[in-house]
């Protein structure tokens, strides 16, 4: 099925999105009517909350089954199948599949280790398509961070979930989850103390109990290789995955880009948000708007997200190139 007819047919008549920050979470409502004339429609709420009082925010309640936005299905994918056994599309996912030959802790000190799947595309970081950043390091100790932006630095609050630490010539940026944690490596980009980010990985805590939680705690990828890769896809950067049959993995909100997606390759654009989201007709209910702009397809969810497919043809992309994880 192609994407832009399915997404569309999903979303229907009317989207109303409305955004808040309560409490120092994120809070998005949207109203989705069911036809034309419709008032009222099916209420999609997402809190995404950090620190001791969000507890309860991470969770998403859709009205799709039931109509008054309690928490939907418990099913790990659409056609309700394990995580291991793939969910929507032809090819589906295994949290295995891709990344197999990556080793992500293989000394047990819960610090990713790099590898060959790490090595810095500089031309993609000096043409601005990956974010730079720059550390004060004062005996071994990380005591300030700062993103370079247009060349000026500008400073990174550290907040008390987040904890910034030294491995070889490696920063490690830790931070605590609802759901365990998740670590960020980044890597000089030349030898001028500039860092970009090469890896990130969640790890789920032994005692977690909630049943919303991340699915794919691989090791994810900032750069690609010529093989499958397991991509990470953040806000404000260019994510491409040169050959292969490639997973993109969004995790966040934010304004997200890919360069070369084509699901005739085998690539699968995978949402892991960890809110509780269980198939494409809830994440199609977030979508406010689908166009094109020149040659790019774009996807809004809404004032807080979007994802743009750079250079996209309706014949590179489809509903089966689709995962919703988690």
């Amino acid at each position: 099925m192609a994407l832009l007819g399915g997404l569309t047919g999903v979303v229907g008549a009317t989207v109303d999105t409305v955004v808040d920050i309560i409490d120092d979470s994120l809070h998005v409502d949207v109203d989705v009517g069911t036809d034309a004339n419709s008032d009222t429609g099916d209420d999609v709420t997402v809190g995404l909350g950090h620190g001791d009082n969000s507890d309860n925010s991470d969770s998403v309640g859709s009205g799709v089954d039931n109509g008054d936005g309690s928490s939907g299905s418990n099913g790990s994918g659409a056609n309700g199948g394990s995580p291991d056994s793939g969910v929507t599309g032809d090819r589906g996912f295994s949290s295995n599949e891709a990344n197999s030959g990556n080793s992500a802790d293989a000394d047990g000190d819960s610090i990713v280790t790099r590898n060959a799947v790490n090595q810095i595309d500089r031309d993609a970081v000096a043409n601005g398509d990956h974010k730079i950043f720059s550390f004060t390091i004062v005996n071994n100790q990380i005591t300030q961070v700062f993103e370079i932006v247009n060349g000026v630095l500008q400073p990174q609050f550290i907040n008390e979930n987040v904890d910034y630490s030294l491995d070889g010539s490696d920063v490690i940026r830790t931070e605590l989850k609802f759901f365990g944690d998740e670590k960020i490596r980044m890597s000089e980009v030349g030898d001028d103390g500039e860092y970009t980010r090469v890896s990130e990985q969640w790890s789920i805590s032994p005692n977690e109990s909630k049943s919303v939680k991340p699915v794919i705690t691989d090791l994810l990828n900032y750069f690609p290789t010529d093989n499958n890769d397991l991509l990470v896809v953040r806000g404000g950067e260019k994510i491409s995955g040169k050959g292969g049959a490639d997973n993109f993995v969004v995790r966040e909100a934010g304004h997200h880009y890919i360069t070369d997606f084509n699901s005739q390759e085998g690539d699968m654009l995978i949402f892991d948000t960890s809110l509780g989201l269980r198939s494409i007709e809830q994440l199609g209910r977030f979508v406010s708007k689908i166009y094109y702009e020149d040659q790019d397809l774009i996807v809004n969810f809404g004032a807080v997200a979007s994802i743009t497919l750079v250079g996209v043809g309706t014949e590179l992309i489809s509903l089966d190139a689709l995962s919703v994880l988690s």
